[in-house]
């Protein structure tokens, strides 16, 4: 027999999402800021011009648009969270992200500033893997079951139990309970799930006694 339980939890947390969102916020904040202070002296101070900063032409009213930018989606991102994370906005978002980041890149590449091109650049790979990791179809965390042993969602710290070491397995008000025979313990909450507790935890007793043998192998 073959258990599959999926978990309530997902792959990619909320909290991973918004902080991305955060990094990206400040990463233009700065942007803008500086885009703006540039600009400003290179109106205000004609010396800056010997230190060949003169190509660093920044077009009227970008880094203010940019640091707009910043402040509405941080905005978004502080209160208006489960809206902001919602598939489709998310998505959305992250699609302007990765474009307003790209331009940022080859800007600075053109302008031979290649450290914050590099930057921008990192950063806009790390926008177009989020778009695929989050909109993945196989976000949802599972933990499988079967005459093998108990297999861990794939955040988990330990991929899994060999069946000696578990001492009891339970089922309750949607949380599965792994008691192991050194006193470890690992609870989840499950999602909605269409087993009969009853069964799958005569399924865990009964191989659990298969394997009682085993733990005196590796039980000294």
């Amino acid at each position: 027999m073959n258990f599959i339980l999926p978990l309530t939890e997902e792959r990619v947390k909320r909290e991973h999402k918004i902080t991305l969102h955060l990094f990206v916020v400040f990463v233009l904040m700065a942007t803008g800021a500086f885009l703006l202070l540039l600009q400003y002296l290179l109106k205000g101070i004609s010396i800056l011009h010997n230190y060949q900063l003169k190509q660093l032409q920044v077009p009227n009213g970008f880094g203010l648009l940019v640091l707009l930018g910043s402040f509405f989606l941080l905005g978004m991102t502080l209160f208006k969270s489960a809206w902001l994370l919602q598939p489709t906005i998310n998505k959305g978002v992250r699609m302007i992200e990765g474009f307003v980041l790209l331009a940022l890149s080859i800007a600075s590449y053109s302008t031979k500033l290649e450290m914050p091109a590099v930057i921008y650049g990192c950063l806009t790979l790390v926008i177009i893997l989020a778009l695929f990791w989050e909109n993945s179809k196989n976000n949802q965390l599972t933990i499988e079951v079967d005459e093998h042993g108990i297999k861990f969602p794939a955040t988990a710290r330990k991929k899994g139990l060999a069946w000696w070491e578990v001492e009891q397995v339970l089922l309750r008000f949607g949380i599965i309970t792994i008691n192991c025979q050194d006193n470890r313990l690992y609870q989840w909450q499950l999602g909605k799930i269409d087993i009969d507790a009853t069964i799958f935890e005569a399924f865990c007793i009964k191989q659990i006694d298969a394997n009682w043998e085993e733990r005196k192998k590796y039980v000294w």
